[in-house]
Protein backbone atom coordinates (compact mmCIF):
# COMPACT_ATOMS: atom_id res chain seq x y z
CA UNK A 1 0.00 0.00 0.00
CA UNK A 2 3.03 2.48 0.81
CA UNK A 3 3.69 2.10 -2.86
CA UNK A 4 0.60 3.68 -3.77
CA UNK A 5 0.61 6.25 -1.23
CA UNK A 6 4.15 7.60 -2.51
CA UNK A 7 1.79 7.97 -6.01
CA UNK A 8 -0.80 10.29 -4.14
CA UNK A 9 1.66 12.46 -2.60
CA UNK A 10 2.97 13.21 -6.14
CA UNK A 11 -0.19 13.75 -7.29
CA UNK A 12 -0.96 15.57 -4.47
CA UNK A 13 2.29 17.57 -4.25
CA UNK A 14 2.44 16.65 -0.30
CA UNK A 15 5.18 14.80 1.46
CA UNK A 16 4.89 11.05 1.71
CA UNK A 17 4.29 10.99 5.97
CA UNK A 18 1.40 13.46 5.20
CA UNK A 19 0.25 11.24 2.34
CA UNK A 20 0.19 8.35 4.82
CA UNK A 21 -1.34 10.05 7.75
CA UNK A 22 -4.54 11.14 5.30
CA UNK A 23 -4.52 7.88 4.33
CA UNK A 24 -4.31 5.80 7.77
CA UNK A 25 -6.63 8.41 9.63
CA UNK A 26 -9.45 8.80 7.22
CA UNK A 27 -12.57 6.76 7.66
CA UNK A 28 -15.82 6.62 6.12
CA UNK A 29 -17.62 8.52 9.11
CA UNK A 30 -16.22 11.34 7.71
CA UNK A 31 -18.01 11.28 4.20
CA UNK A 32 -21.11 10.10 5.60
CA UNK A 33 -20.98 13.21 7.81
CA UNK A 34 -21.08 15.15 4.68
CA UNK A 35 -23.56 13.44 3.19
CA UNK A 36 -25.94 13.71 5.76
CA UNK A 37 -25.53 17.75 6.26
CA UNK A 38 -26.27 18.17 2.26
CA UNK A 39 -28.63 15.72 1.81
CA UNK A 40 -28.29 15.17 -2.09
CA UNK A 41 -32.10 14.04 -3.64
CA UNK A 42 -31.81 15.02 -7.44
CA UNK A 43 -29.56 13.27 -9.73
CA UNK A 44 -27.21 16.84 -10.22
CA UNK A 45 -27.35 17.33 -6.45
CA UNK A 46 -25.57 13.65 -6.17
CA UNK A 47 -23.71 14.43 -8.89
CA UNK A 48 -22.03 17.52 -7.35
CA UNK A 49 -21.70 16.28 -3.81
CA UNK A 50 -19.45 13.32 -5.12
CA UNK A 51 -17.27 15.63 -7.40
CA UNK A 52 -17.09 18.08 -4.64
CA UNK A 53 -15.74 14.98 -1.90
CA UNK A 54 -13.34 13.52 -4.33
CA UNK A 55 -10.50 13.96 -2.33
CA UNK A 56 -11.59 12.24 0.80
CA UNK A 57 -12.64 8.97 -1.86
CA UNK A 58 -8.41 9.16 -2.28
CA UNK A 59 -7.89 8.36 0.95
CA UNK A 60 -10.68 5.65 1.61
CA UNK A 61 -9.70 3.69 -1.60
CA UNK A 62 -6.46 3.07 -1.47
CA UNK A 63 -6.88 1.11 2.00
CA UNK A 64 -10.16 -0.45 0.57
CA UNK A 65 -8.06 -1.01 -2.72
CA UNK A 66 -5.26 -2.67 -1.34
CA UNK A 67 -5.15 -3.64 2.02
CA UNK A 68 -8.95 -5.25 2.41
CA UNK A 69 -9.44 -9.15 1.89
CA UNK A 70 -13.01 -8.06 1.26
CA UNK A 71 -12.10 -6.41 -2.12
CA UNK A 72 -9.62 -8.95 -2.89
CA UNK A 73 -12.40 -11.57 -3.42
CA UNK A 74 -15.07 -9.71 -4.97
CA UNK A 75 -12.47 -8.99 -7.87
CA UNK A 76 -10.46 -12.24 -7.92
CA UNK A 77 -13.44 -14.19 -10.31
CA UNK A 78 -12.78 -11.29 -12.72
CA UNK A 79 -8.62 -11.55 -13.09
CA UNK A 80 -9.53 -15.03 -14.87
CA UNK A 81 -10.58 -12.66 -17.64
CA UNK A 82 -8.65 -12.46 -20.59
CA UNK A 83 -8.73 -10.85 -24.21
CA UNK A 84 -11.63 -8.51 -23.15
CA UNK A 85 -12.94 -5.43 -23.30
CA UNK A 86 -14.07 -4.15 -19.55
CA UNK A 87 -15.40 -1.39 -18.34
CA UNK A 88 -15.25 0.05 -15.30
CA UNK A 89 -18.02 2.20 -13.51
CA UNK A 90 -17.16 4.21 -10.44
CA UNK A 91 -13.70 3.28 -11.56
CA UNK A 92 -12.11 5.82 -8.52
CA UNK A 93 -8.11 5.84 -8.31
CA UNK A 94 -8.28 2.99 -10.81
CA UNK A 95 -6.61 -0.32 -9.40
CA UNK A 96 -9.19 -2.43 -10.42
CA UNK A 97 -8.52 -1.02 -13.99
CA UNK A 98 -4.77 -1.56 -13.55
CA UNK A 99 -4.95 -5.05 -12.45
CA UNK A 100 -7.46 -5.82 -15.41
CA UNK A 101 -5.19 -4.31 -17.81
CA UNK A 102 -2.18 -6.52 -16.29
CA UNK A 103 -4.30 -9.66 -17.11
CA UNK A 104 -4.45 -8.70 -21.07
CA UNK A 105 -7.50 -7.00 -20.95
CA UNK A 106 -8.47 -3.97 -22.89
CA UNK A 107 -10.04 -1.65 -20.30
CA UNK A 108 -11.94 1.63 -20.15
CA UNK A 109 -12.20 3.84 -16.72
CA UNK A 110 -15.20 5.53 -16.00
CA UNK A 111 -15.70 7.98 -13.09
CA UNK A 112 -17.56 11.11 -12.88
CA UNK A 113 -14.52 12.44 -10.87
CA UNK A 114 -11.71 14.92 -12.16
CA UNK A 115 -9.52 14.75 -9.21
CA UNK A 116 -9.94 10.34 -9.03
CA UNK A 117 -9.69 10.30 -13.19
CA UNK A 118 -6.75 13.07 -12.53
CA UNK A 119 -4.85 10.49 -10.19
CA UNK A 120 -6.06 7.16 -12.16
CA UNK A 121 -4.41 8.65 -15.36
CA UNK A 122 -1.34 9.40 -13.04
CA UNK A 123 -1.01 5.97 -12.71
CA UNK A 124 -2.46 4.48 -15.75
CA UNK A 125 0.24 6.63 -17.22
CA UNK A 126 3.18 5.51 -14.77
CA UNK A 127 2.51 2.51 -16.14
CA UNK A 128 2.60 2.60 -19.83
CA UNK A 129 -0.81 1.87 -19.48
CA UNK A 130 -3.52 3.13 -22.32
CA UNK A 131 -6.85 2.94 -20.54
CA UNK A 132 -9.27 5.87 -21.94
CA UNK A 133 -11.08 7.48 -19.33
CA UNK A 134 -14.63 8.62 -19.38
CA UNK A 135 -16.69 10.77 -17.01
CA UNK A 136 -20.20 9.38 -18.61
CA UNK A 137 -21.42 6.45 -20.41
CA UNK A 138 -22.78 8.61 -23.30
CA UNK A 139 -21.51 6.47 -26.85
CA UNK A 140 -20.50 3.54 -24.57
CA UNK A 141 -20.86 0.55 -26.00
CA UNK A 142 -18.99 -3.31 -27.64
CA UNK A 143 -17.63 -4.19 -24.16
CA UNK A 144 -17.77 -8.29 -23.05
CA UNK A 145 -18.11 -7.32 -19.27
CA UNK A 146 -18.71 -4.00 -17.62
CA UNK A 147 -18.10 -4.10 -13.52
CA UNK A 148 -19.46 -1.60 -10.90
CA UNK A 149 -17.73 -2.54 -7.65
CA UNK A 150 -18.66 -0.97 -5.01
CA UNK A 151 -20.28 1.59 -7.02
CA UNK A 152 -24.08 1.26 -5.57
CA UNK A 153 -23.29 2.77 -1.55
Amino acid sequence: MDSVIHELARFLGIPFEEAKKRVTSYNVGIAADKWNKKVPVTPSEIDEFYKSQSEFYLYELIPWNYGNPVYQQRIEPLLKYHNKQILEIGAGVGSLCIALAYAGNKVTYCDISDKLSAFAKQRFDDRGLNIPIVHDLKGLKDFDIVVANDFFE
